[in-house]
């Protein structure tokens, strides 16, 4: 094929793209959605009324209607919030909107800058950022949810991560746990390095945000202990909102368990902590031997995977968090153009509810083996090295 219909076809491929995304976001526009949004704003108001955030009935009191789900962030995150009751809530719904598609086009950008490298695939980054993992970009927008912000810190820290800036790598994991804790993981990277520097940081760092939340804690013990209390109860999502590893596990024990007539307590907890354990076995097994300190950006796509398949909640809109790592697979994995067309067809087409989850984990052990073929090789060259 000419390269000047492989343009043509891109730049049609790119215009199509964005009307698709312009027709998605004036929907957000013109609808009712950003529920969670809706949320966040109740909580709000409960909370500067004397009212509890975390309990439902509080929450519905504020929204004139029956409300199914609580806030689920710490008490500290209200703030945030807190500005948007300046606005009328339509008002505040737009500019929460708005703010977001900044936040989205400046993670993009990251993304393009930082994480593209050849630029020939600039079509597949974005196709994947509109339609992979079941849309999870556009299901944030229509959530109205906080991953986008989350998304922004995280990829923040990743590249002052892999351009050695511990200090700055720290900072923004600590912004984006400030909704959702579990990302405070990532701090964890820091001990690669294997320096006194990076694991006093790291430890600092863990200290900095206990004590964030002991003030918090102090500040109104009720309140945040309904945090704490909805926090350990919030796993009930499953499904395609939800195509996290427990609650698979969780719905194929209790088809096993209605097929078999047996009781038995607590076995897909078992099933997901052996599942846990063995993931994290393999990939050590895998990857031992692996030179990560000088290859940041594949051990960054090894952790965000695994961080993905393991997580007892992970929902659709959290499933940008994989979109370049697939996008790394895609490129530098997978040989015949064919199967790229496949893999890519495989992780922006949806068939199943746990579908995501399924092309994770094996996006995941497709790069897996990718990494254990280089330590492979490496370990040979040392052989014959040795043997000369």
């Amino acid at each position: 094929m000419k390269r000047k219909t492989i343009q043509y076809i891109k730049i049609s491929g790119f215009i199509i793209l964005s009307l698709y995304c312009i027709i998605c976001v004036y929907h957000v526009i013109t609808h009712e959605k950003q529920g969670d949004f809706h949320i966040y704003i109740c909580g709000v108001k409960a909370y500067s009324n004397g009212d509890s955030p975390y309990n439902t009935d509080d929450l519905s009191y504020y929204a004139g209607k029956n409300m199914l789900l609580p806030y689920y962030y710490p008490p500290y995150s209200l703030y945030f919030f807190k500005p948007f009751l300046l606005f009328e809530y339509r008002q505040s719904y737009y500019i929460f909107l708005g703010l977001k598609l900044v936040v989205i086009f400046f993670f993009i950008l990251i993304w393009w800058k930082f994480f593209l490298l050849n630029k020939s695939y600039a079509i597949i980054l974005f196709i994947l950022c509109v339609f992979a993992y079941r849309e999870t970009i556009i299901r944030d927008l229509y959530a109205g949810n906080v991953s986008c912000f989350e998304q922004l810190f995280i990829w923040l820290a990743v590249v002052f991560f892999i351009k050695r800036k511990p200090i700055l790598f720290c900072f923004f994991i600590i912004c984006s746990s400030f909704f959702k804790l579990t990302s405070l993981v990532f701090l964890l990277f820091l001990l690669i390095d294997k320096d006194k520097k990076s694991i006093l940081l790291m430890v600092g760092t863990s200290l900095l945000f206990l004590f964030i939340n002991f003030i918090s804690y102090i500040n109104n013990p009720t309140i945040y202990e309904n945090f704490l209390r909805n926090l350990i109860n919030m796993h009930s999502e499953w499904g395609s909102v939800n195509p996290a590893s427990l609650p698979f596990i969780r719905g194929a024990v209790n088809i096993f368990l209605n097929i078999s007539g047996l009781n038995i307590d607590y076995l897909d907890f078992v099933i997901y902590i052996i599942y846990c354990v063995f993931l994290i076995m393999i990939t050590y097994t895998m990857v031992k031997g692996f030179n990560f300190r000088k290859n940041r950006i594949e051990f960054i796509i090894i952790c965000f995977f695994l961080y993905a398949v393991i997580l007892p909640r992970f929902k659709d809109n959290s499933f940008i968090l994989l979109i370049i790592p697939s996008l790394y697979v895609i490129r530098d994995v997978i040989s015949s153009t064919l199967a790229k067309s496949l893999a890519l067809g495989f992780i922006c087409i949806h068939f199943y509810e746990y579908q995501s989850l399924l092309v994770a984990l094996i996006l995941f052990t497709i790069y897996l083996k990718y990494i254990h073929k280089q330590v492979k090789g490496q370990l040979s060259v040392a052989n014959n090295i040795n043997e000369l």
